[in-house]
């Protein structure tokens, strides 16, 4: 990978370009699957692009594309080594946890009473801002097709 894609202080960077040595697991033209080393699980998996985006929204469908189809072969691969069940996670900007800023997805193995739960709040919503939000995702996708 050159140069020119990566971000100088990236650990995933880094990682990629073999100036920090990780678990790795799988590696193609455009990703590479490393063990997480403060998993969830074991066996928990973090789907890198080898290309630096900060955000998922920076990255270009093809690159996207490429990405998912690791993210779907390793759930896969995770889920045929005897999890009950998996967990993909992918977090954008510090607010929503991401720790590093390179677009990574995790793969979480899950088991029956492994105690790690997601906490969600739920907020009330009236009919009104659902049909506020539906209308304001409507426009927006017509304008950008």
């Amino acid at each position: 990978m050159s140069s020119d894609n990566m971000e100088i202080d990236c650990l995933f960077c880094s990682i990629v370009n073999g100036g920090i040595d990780a678990y790795r697991v799988f590696e193609n033209e455009h990703t590479l699957v490393i063990l997480d080393i403060n998993p969830i699980n074991p066996g928990h998996l973090l789907v890198i692009p080898k290309k630096h985006f900060s955000r998922l929204k920076d990255m270009d469908e093809m690159y996207g594309v490429e990405v998912f189809r690791t993210v779907m072969k390793m759930e896969n691969l995770v889920s045929a080594c005897g999890c009950s069940g998996t967990n993909i996670l992918q977090n954008n900007g510090k607010v929503a946890g991401q720790e590093i800023g390179h677009v990574h997805f995790h793969i979480i193995p899950r088991f029956t009473d492994d105690g790690f739960r997601f906490k969600r709040r739920k907020v009330p919503v009236t009919p009104a801002m659902l049909d506020f939000a539906l209308d304001y995702y409507r426009k927006k996708l017509e304008s950008s097709i």
